[in-house]
């Protein structure tokens, strides 16, 4: 499989990563990738930066670095059960790109995350739902998953979650199911340092198992990827 994108990555920002926006993107050309967002947790979680690092990046940071055209994005949590984010709908806008993840339980702690997920389908602004195939977070994948293609939000499949034995599992069912009803998906690595960008041998095997095609893999080809963004009303990038 080729990958031309890496669209969940962390930096020191985050303080629980490890690696600059210049390490991140030397690793991301190195590897011959096109495409490569930051996507530090928004400033309510306790490991995040200000919010001044989201406004300042458009105006510091070179748009292609090493040849790698950078998107600038976030990683926001899911923490209401109206679908609500810790980020406001005005700062969201403002970003390139948005993933949508549940980190700790929402208020109530649901036992089921299926009506949660749905009304974070509605979110115009969230491009990715990240990590969703979390034990902890269970959804009805036949009910929401068809949800998620109609409203263009991209499924992901996250590497750094398949490291996790016990998670891989939970993967390949939800890979399984979006080749079910035909849901595109996007690789990612969720890197927390620079080294683990672009390494999808975990997700390669899972898919690969299942024949899951290339054409549902957003970031498998300039094309698929360029596709989504026009679809998304982001040509610009």
């Amino acid at each position: 499989m080729n990958f031309i994108a890496d669209t969940h990555t962390h930096t020191v920002a985050s303080t629980h990563a490890y690696s600059t926006v210049l390490e991140n993107a030397r690793v991301a050309a190195d590897r011959g990738f096109h495409y490569l967002a930051i996507t530090d947790h928004v400033p309510n979680d306790e490991d995040a930066p200000h919010i001044w690092h989201f406004h300042n990046m458009e105006r510091s940071i070179d748009r292609i670095l090493l040849g790698v055209k950078m998107l600038f994005g976030a990683e926001a949590s899911i923490t209401g059960a109206d679908g609500s984010l810790n980020i406001n709908l005005s700062e969201l806008a403002a970003l390139d790109w948005v993933i949508a993840s549940v980190h700790f339980p929402v208020e109530g702690n649901p036992k089921d995350y299926t009506e949660i997920y749905e009304a974070v389908a509605n979110n115009p602004w969230v491009d990715v739902i990240g990590h969703s195939a979390h034990p902890y977070y269970t959804y009805d994948y036949d009910k929401i998953l068809p949800v998620f293609r109609d409203k263009n939000k991209l499924v992901e499949i996250n590497e750094t979650q398949i490291s996790h034995k016990r998670r891989a599992q939970n993967y390949l069912e939800l890979a399984k199911k979006c080749l079910q009803y035909e849901v595109p998906v996007i690789v990612n690595s969720d890197a927390h340092f620079c080294n683990r960008i672009g390494e999808f041998n975990g997700t390669v095997k899972i898919l690969t198992e299942i024949n899951f095609p290339e054409e549902l893999i957003v970031n498998s080809s300039d094309d698929n990827f360029l596709r989504y963004l026009k679809v998304r009303g982001k040509e610009y990038l």
